[in-house]
């Protein structure tokens, strides 16, 4: 992967491409809007892996054919996965509350009360130190869903976390998913081709 001073991505093996992917995002200097919504679309992907059904992506700004408004992306993401909204409406001035990716494992039944997990992602290098860790809150989120089943929460960044902080990191940001465990992730589900030409667009940007 390196060679001199750069990495560059060997080959044609598309997990070098993302490993390369996520180790220039581990870098921090170059990462944009566009590079933090891709990472965020890559998790949503992987996020397959936990519940071996499609996630969908909630976090900030939202793209088709999720609704621009939280209001309606969450009403639309309780109906898919049948449960219900808590009587607490979200305020006017919400973007998605530390809400980045959601995914659930259901059944034929089609009765809810599925096991969800609720994702948050992180690009910025300073994540441990701004309280990035807690901007998912379930308890405030209840007050918006009310999940028949209490959800999972999980944190994905491009990072390695060091074992120093490792026990601080699962207590605050729940399932941590940095960079080795989203390879593997990758290895049980690869990015689809779409994914992959948009993370090789990118990093060329980069590399220019």
């Amino acid at each position: 992967m390196e060679e001199g001073d750069n990495l560059e991505p060997r080959g044609k093996l598309t997990t070098a491409l993302f490993y390369y992917f996520l180790c220039l995002l581990s870098i921090g200097e170059e990462v944009d809007n566009r590079a933090r919504e891709l990472f965020e679309h890559c998790v949503t992907d992987l996020a397959f892996g936990l519940s071996g059904f499609p996630a969908v992506r909630i976090g900030a700004p939202r793209r088709p054919p999720v609704p621009v408004s939280l209001e309606l992306a969450v009403e639309q993401y309780t109906a898919s996965s049948v449960e219900r909204l808590a009587v607490r409406p979200l305020e006017p001035n919400d973007k998605d509350l530390g809400l980045d990716v959601a995914t659930w494992h259901p059944y034929p039944d089609g009765r809810g009360g599925y096991l969800h997990f609720l994702g948050q992602c992180a690009t910025g290098r300073d994540w441990f130190e701004d309280r990035k860790l807690f901007d998912l809150n379930l308890d405030v989120w209840k007050q918006h869903v009310a999940w028949l089943v209490s959800p999972v929460r999980f944190f994905a960044l491009p990072f390695v976390v060091p074992e120093t902080r490792w026990w601080r990191t699962c207590a605050g940001g729940g399932l941590v998913l940095d960079r080795p465990r989203l390879l593997e992730l990758y290895c049980r589900r690869a990015l689809p081709a779409t994914r992959l030409k948009e993370i090789r667009s990118w990093c060329g940007t980069v590399a220019a």
